[in-house]
């Protein structure tokens, strides 16, 4: 919807860098010359950072947003030191509708950090706002949805609980709800293994509910995050909701 893992908006292919924002803004400086001051970066008390990326495929909860193409995305984020961002996200897609939306576009907005008393345990609170510029209105694919999530790091492994809400979602299908279960593990040779287990449910009974999880492998190398998961989809049948995903992204 850049890390295995991520908490706005659970998407499983690029998004965490809102938080590394907001990270960013609260890391001291490192140490000036004396007789050079330390050059102001910063924009209104914030900083800017922002990401692209290459993914074979785009998944989303389960299901692919490029009719199992190759997806190019990309986002900005502005993070302050208080833990509030901003941002913009935007992915190509295809939902094979006769080319009525080939952009997605999310504007979101929220509040995340650490508890003074326990710095291991985070939270993320916010809104997010999908848009499908170029989609028939009737079509009621844009939506607005409200996320939520704690992690707490154990250091040999991180977890995170987390719970959206939409009071209408995608292409008018109701009051909908989705819960993630996250984990991710740092192993040998700077190598990272995360995973998920989600839950989408809807309220109205003309759209069944179903599960989702994925499972990958994280590098970073030459300033480039290269990702590999797999991800399947249970409950709508059809080998279409199994998916191998690599991706190569790039922070700035």
């Amino acid at each position: 919807m850049t890390s295995l893992t991520t908490i706005r908006g659970f998407k499983t292919t690029a998004s965490a860098l809102v938080l590394a924002a907001a990270a960013l803004a609260t890391q001291p400086a490192l140490a000036q010359d004396a007789e050079a001051p330390a050059e102001d970066t910063s924009i209104l008390g914030g900083e800017l950072s922002g990401n692209v990326g290459f993914f074979t495929d785009y998944i989303y909860r389960g299901v692919t947003q490029t009719n199992n193409e190759a997806a190019i995305q990309g986002g900005i984020d502005w993070g302050h030191s208080s833990g509030f961002y901003v941002g913009a996200w935007g992915s190509n897609v295809d939902f094979n509708d006769g080319d009525q939306a080939s952009i997605e576009v999310d504007v979101y907005a929220g509040f995340g950090g650490a508890f003074d008393a326990l710095p291991a345990l985070s939270y993320d609170v916010g809104a997010i706002y999908y848009w499908y510029p170029g989609a028939t209105k009737s079509l009621d694919y844009d939506f607005w949805e409200l996320y939520g999530s704690l992690g707490y790091d154990f250091d040999f492994l991180a977890t995170s609980v987390g719970i959206a809400w939409s009071p209408e979602f995608f292409g008018d299908t109701g009051d909908a709800f989705y819960y993630q279960f996250g984990v991710e593990v740092p192993l040998p040779y700077d190598v990272s293994f995360a995973a998920n287990y989600n839950i989408q449910s809807f309220s109205e009974s003309a759209q069944d509910d179903y599960q989702d999880w994925n499972a990958g492998l994280g590098y970073s190398v030459w300033d480039l995050d290269l990702s590999l998961t797999y991800s399947q989809t249970e409950s709508l049948g059809a080998d279409d909701n199994k998916a191998v995903t690599f991706g190569v992204g790039y922070a700035f």
